[in-house]
């Protein structure tokens, strides 16, 4: 029984440490992905006028909504590519929250949508989010009252406001479901995401060298 007892223990601690190694080596990849995609997002920044602080700062604004790094990430390349102001991040990504909620999607899915509504004028995929706006009524009707055609950003500016106007009314749903029991599964998998970034960051270096 004894060696019976001692062999299960040394399998299940070589089982363990194996599983430890695999774990480190999967945090490591991760890690290099996120570093890459800051890389990348910082680039991106630069060749849109952007500066390195302010690309920075609107991560972190989207990340303490509750939004993971690389999620973060492509939410301020989907801003920059749609050329809306870096200081809209925390406001969208809050939305997409609430959003997120009503449609039982992840907030990242919300927020691309919201972005490809606010980018091309399409408003049918908000309304499964619980946001009926007309977009392209709105932008026709301010059209009317200037009196001259707008121009692109006047646009983007218009759509945006009707979104987060529209938004307002489902403020709060994301607090209504944080709750649950899946909600509560989708915090624990981001923080467990942000754990694999913090250790695979310490294994950059021998990563590389692998």
């Amino acid at each position: 029984k004894g060696a019976t007892a001692g062999n299960l223990l040394a399998e299940s601690i070589k089982k363990g440490a194996e599983w430890i190694k695999e774990w480190t080596v999967g945090a490591a990849q991760y890690a290099a992905h996120t570093s890459r995609m800051e890389a990348v997002t910082i680039a991106l920044a630069k060749a849109h006028g952007n500066t390195t602080a302010e690309t920075n700062k609107a991560v972190e604004a989207i990340k303490r909504v509750g939004f993971s790094t690389q999620d973060a990430l492509h939410a301020v390349d989907r801003l920059i590519v749609a050329d809306l102001s870096l200081s809209k991040a925390e406001g969208l990504a809050k939305v997409a929250k609430d959003a997120a909620a009503i449609e039982n999607i992840t907030p990242g899915e919300a927020l691309e949508k919201l972005l490809l509504a606010i980018e091309s004028g399409a408003s049918r995929g908000l309304r499964t989010m619980g946001i009926f706006v007309e977009l392209q009524k709105e932008v026709r009707l301010r059209e009317l009252q200037l009196g001259r055609t707008l121009e692109e950003s006047e646009v983007l500016q218009i759509r945006y406001n009707a979104v987060m106007r529209e938004a307002a009314k489902i403020t709060g749903a994301h607090g209504a479901a944080a709750s649950t029991a899946e909600a509560q599964m989708h915090a624990l998998g981001r923080e467990v995401n942000e754990l694999r970034e913090a250790v695979g960051d310490r294994f950059q270096g021998q990563f590389r060298s692998m």
